[in-house]
């Protein structure tokens, strides 16, 4: 099942279809469908980053990371799989550079794409345990394959998911 952007039907935790419209009401959540259970903190300071810089729900076919330390965002990276784009959001204090987007080679989408659909990453849960405020949470969202899936860590340490932050860390420098 497909729900529009603006609905505010719950998803089931971790694994629903997403809209592939980015406009929502400002009342709405880009995550609507996220419950995390230890690191709600760290997910309502992205939420606010989200609506400070217009960030929607995650259109199809894309996978998106936030950086979250110290209870700010340093940035946070959408790689589009069907328009082979990547767009940058620059760190939360940073209010004049504006979001910028370029072109994403073939070889990179097929790296994001094989790492976002393996068996190691889906084997991965929503959420670790760990949560706390000298560190850094990493949240995950991919719409790729159809359905939306999320991961919120604290100070992650499956390095499986390091690699997946790691790799989409690459596509902001690869300018």
């Amino acid at each position: 099942m497909t729900f529009p952007v603006w609905a505010s039907a719950p998803l089931a935790r971790g694994n629903a279809e997403s809209s592939d419209s980015l406009v929502q009401p400002a009342q709405s959540t880009p995550f609507t469908g996220v419950h995390p259970r230890y690191n709600g903190f760290s997910l309502g300071v992205i939420e606010a980053y989200c609506r400070a810089r217009n960030i929607g729900r995650l259109g199809r076919e894309r996978v998106r990371v936030f950086y979250q330390p110290w209870g700010t965002v340093s940035g946070a990276i959408e790689v589009d799989l069907r328009q082979h784009t990547v767009r940058v959001w620059p760190d939360w204090w940073d209010g004049k550079t504006p979001m910028t987007t370029r072109g994403l080679s073939p070889k990179d989408a097929r790296d994001v794409r094989a790492l976002v659909t393996s068996a190691a990453f889906r084997k991965i849960p929503a959420e670790n345990e760990a949560f706390g405020a000298d560190g850094c949470a990493y949240l995950v969202e991919s719409t790729v394959g159809g359905s939306y899936t999320w991961k919120l860590h604290w100070q992650p340490d499956d390095p499986t998911f390091l690699g997946v932050v790691g790799r989409l860390g690459t596509l902001d420098r690869q300018r």
